[in-house]
């Protein structure tokens, strides 16, 4: 991938798979079909993707960690 700029949703993919230790996640992961994904790890990505991305994540975003496509969804709503 050299000379080339990773995507938004890859940059997400590579952050949950950093945090969870699971070279499986792909952009269709949920939190239901990684085991690791526990309440801990839910944690762990918000404040990851938060750090990361410079975006504040508010009470009623809390929501949005359960997926991969929900987590790119929320940053890129959050960049807008």
């Amino acid at each position: 991938m050299q000379g080339e700029s990773k995507t938004q949703i890859n940059m997400v993919v590579d952050l949950v798979m950093e945090i969870l230790g699971d070279e499986s996640i792909d952009s269709e992961s949920t939190m239901g079909s990684v085991d690791a994904w526990d309440s801990f790890a839910y944690i762990a990505i918000i404040a990851k993707i938060s750090e990361f991305f410079a975006i504040e994540v508010t009470a009623d975003d809390l929501g949005s960690f359960s997926s991969i496509k929900s987590i790119n969804q929320f940053v890129s709503d959050a960049l807008q």
